[in-house]
């Protein structure tokens, strides 16, 4: 098989790839996951862990695939295919986990303009009980008469439901009993849903370039918001109290190996390792571009990100705990529960409620948005590049782009029905599930640190850059050993500690179950699946299918070499990448 995609294109700045990678980095999980996770593990004792998988973990993996991806140069499929040929399905498995991931995670963008358009109402619909999909059951959350706040404390009971859970769960998602019910498509999720794949449509119509100068504005202006968010919620009453059950110290809980696991998942997927977004990404810097400094940058700001949306959100509930008379752990909830329910309640009680609603929500879909259009535009790149046909035609790309991007549009319809909240919970549980995830960085590390050979890459990037790092050896170690281990354990541990999928109360039918798990293995069976075709098909020889070349491996005849046999040995096996790159694959 001959080698099909040319030298990418290189950013016009060098710091297109930091804006890029922080947008698709820089997401949802920041604002719903981490503050969340940071009451229920120990507070601030819950950082302990969080910064030293970020460091020993996260920052080692993002490090390989920044470093691969620029090394190389090329589409992702011939990255691996220059390197490791045994595990090119690792790109495959990366980009089908892209796929499901992304067409789920265009539905929560769906929702998050709903509540946008929504919160220019003159009495906002979570907050009232006056509405056509209101029952008996409905409790007013803005309630004023202190002899009536005790009802507050029903909102997660059995008794009533709230305005906004009520609004939630009938009006936005019109909920069904089961999958069994899926029911009929909503026209207002329908025509928001098409209005957000255009935008992603018109986002990646003239190439990468062009979509990571929109990430200049889609990272920036919610960085801007966060801070904006942050400041209002400290200088309000009850912010600071907000703020302490948000970072009080619970030493004890750091036994509890759950939290580091936790903690581990939380990076893993907040960097966005694995999905081979950032590889792609880093394909378009120049080679002597310093990768070390960006990608330390991204690991800083996303975990800067994570903290300040933390603050942001405990402030405010603090802020509304204290008005209602009531406690925090009313309202702590995680994932859209948090986004959906309890922060714009919360918001919903400060003066000129629409302006702040609306600022959450324009957030939010910042937030998502630009992680949603650089992983489709990173996905059509690679489907596109893997058919030259497409690249020899004036505007087959153009033309494949728009077929594809109607196609995944109507796949996520899928989620709008009745019954669709169940399948989003499907495909959000089991499309990037954390095993996954890891299963996957962890083939990139024994590939790369094992097959291909750990030092002889770090010779290409003193190459690269000039010059030695002081912390080679460290790099080695993190990711012959350290890494490489954290990803299997945590894959075995997520396997052992599974559980039946639920929604709520609701417990899927086996056959639920059954299509869960396929669509977990749907992305790593590419890895094996691709290993053994080769095996039976290619030519190449076992030496160069695992990225040793007979000239570069350390064979027994090495000690018979003479000392100028050696140098000219080093000097070609330095030169490894360049001539694999160009030549012709069998």
């Amino acid at each position: 098989m001959k080698d099909i995609s040319p030298r990418q294109v290189t950013w016009s700045r060098s710091w297109d790839f930091m804006f890029a990678t922080a947008g698709w980095s820089i997401g949802l999980g920041n604002i719903w996951r981490f503050p969340y996770l940071c009451y229920q593990y120990g507070g601030g004792a819950f950082l302990i862990p969080y910064i030293f998988f970020a460091l020993f973990f996260a920052l080692p993996c993002l490090v390989l695939e920044a470093s691969l991806g620029q090394m190389v140069g090329k589409n992702l499929f011939d990255m691996w295919r220059s390197t490791v040929p045994i595990l090119s399905g690792i790109a495959f498995a990366g980009m089908t986990m892209n796929f499901f991931d992304k067409m789920s995670y265009s539905t929560l963008l769906v929702w998050i303009i709903k509540y946008f358009v929504a919160s220019f109402s003159n009495t906002l619909p979570w907050m009232s009980c006056n509405n056509t999909w209101n029952d008996e059951n409905c409790l007013d959350f803005a309630i004023q008469n202190k002899s009536e706040l005790s009802s507050i404390k029903q909102l997660n009971g059995t008794r009533g439901e709230s305005a906004a859970e009520q609004y939630w769960k009938l009006e936005v998602l019109k909920i069904s009993s089961g999958l069994n019910e899926f029911g009929g498509l909503s026209l207002d999720l329908v025509l928001f849903n098409v209005l957000l794949w255009l935008l992603v449509y018109l986002s990646t119509l003239r190439g990468i370039k062009f979509s990571t100068k929109i990430s200049y504005i889609t990272a920036s202006l919610p960085a801007i918001l966060i801070v904006v968010m942050v400041i209002r919620g400290l200088t309000l009453d009850g912010g600071m109290t907000g703020v302490r059950y948000y970072l009080k110290i619970d030493i004890s809980k750091l036994a509890d190996f759950e939290v580091w696991v936790k903690a581990a998942s939380q990076i893993a997927y907040s960097i966005g390792i694995g999905f081979g977004i950032v590889p792609s990404l880093r394909s378009h810097n120049k080679s002597k571009d310093n990768f070390y400094r960006d990608c330390i940058l991204v690991v800083v700001f996303n975990m800067l990100s994570s903290f300040a949306c933390g603050l942001a959100v405990f402030s405010s509930l603090g802020f509304v705990a204290q008005k209602l008379n009531t406690t925090i752990d009313a309202f702590q909830t995680s994932g859209p529960g948090l986004v959906f329910l309890a922060y714009p309640q919360s918001l919903s009680l400060l003066p000129l409620p629409q302006l702040w609603c609306a600022l959450l929500f324009l957030m939010l879909f910042f937030l998502g948005f630009d992680s949603q259009f650089i992983a489709y535009e990173i996905l059509v790149s690679f489907l596109s590049d893997l058919s030259p046909g497409l690249r020899s035609f004036r505007y087959g790309k153009r033309i494949f782009n728009t077929a594809f991007c109607v196609l995944i549009c109507l796949l996520s319809w899928i989620f709008l029905p009745k019954g669709g909240a169940y399948m989003f919970e499907i495909f959000n549980q089991h499309a990037g599930a954390a095993w996954n995830v890891f299963l996957i960085c962890g083939c990139e590390l024994v590939a790369v640190a094992w097959f291909y050979g750990a030092k002889k890459h770090c010779q290409q990037i003193r190459r690269m850059l000039t010059g030695s790092s002081r912390a080679e050896v460290v790099i080695i170690f993190l990711w012959k050993f350290f890494s490489p281990c954290c990803c299997f354990a945590l894959c075995v541990y997520y396997i052992v500690k599974h559980k039946p999928l639920k929604y709520g109360n609701y417990v899927y039918p086996p056959w639920a179950q059954a299509f869960a798990h396929v669509l977990s293995l749907s992305s790593f069976v590419w890895i094996p699946g691709y290993a053994i075709y080769l095996l039976l098909t290619s030519k190449k020889t076992k030496a160069e299918l695992f990225g040793r070349k007979r000239l570069c491996s350390n064979d027994d005849d090495g000690d018979k070499r003479t000392e100028v046999e050696k140098a000219q040995m080093e000097l070609q096996c330095t030169k490894f990448v360049e001539d694999s790159v160009v030549e012709n694959n069998e």
